[in-house]
């Protein structure tokens, strides 16, 4: 064999080899993409009452001498713990004024059987949600928008209590007079 033949030869191995181990690399790698995919839904809640449970208790509401509403008449605020809303959010405060329960009779006019009373929540915006129980349903400012997701503390508070009709009626006698409250976060988009 003549030494040109072999040595080309030999040139023709060694290339081969090295030409097909990259192609052979080249061809096995393939790759797939696969999505992660989930949803968080919007969810609002709003806590708990810290400390001394979920009653304002006014205690005697009249000046025992003239039977008129006391005109110092107040409740300590309640703090609402763990409230938050995932996305924007609305927090609505409406209020029932207080009535006695075991009462239906109203005898003059000098008599009243409703307590009106402002509810506040603040603490979710920089104005306070307000509700007025001799103001109606229909309330601008019983709902406030917060457009980022928010994790605080609520702080609840009554004030302004007056004797429907007027400061001349005396809350007719009972052992129960009751109105309510109400917190509502809600999503809104």
């Amino acid at each position: 064999m003549s030494r040109h033949l072999l040595f080309s030869l030999i040139a023709t191995v060694l290339a081969v080899p090295a030409f097909s181990s990259s192609a052979a690399l080249a061809q096995t790698r393939d790759d797939t993409t696969i999505i992660v995919n989930g949803t968080v839904p919007a969810r609002c809640r709003v806590g708990e009452i810290r400390g001394a449970g979920d009653t304002f208790d006014l205690g005697v509401m009249i000046d025992t001498s003239t039977g008129l509403l006391r005109r110092d008449l107040s409740a300590p605020d309640k703090v609402v713990t763990g409230s938050f809303c995932n996305t924007q959010s609305v927090l609505t405060v409406r209020a029932v004024p207080m009535a006695p329960e075991d009462v239906t009779f109203l005898s003059s006019d000098a008599f009243t059987r409703r307590i009106d009373f402002i509810a506040t929540a603040s603490g979710w915006t920089e104005t306070p949600a307000r509700f007025k129980t001799s103001a109606g349903e229909n309330q601008s400012g019983a709902a406030q928008i917060q457009p980022n997701p928010t994790d605080v503390d609520l702080i609840l508070s009554l004030s302004d209590f007056t004797a429907n009709g007027g400061a001349d009626r005396r809350p007719v006698a009972s052992d129960d007079y009751v109105g309510q409250v109400t917190l509502t976060l809600t999503p809104s988009f």
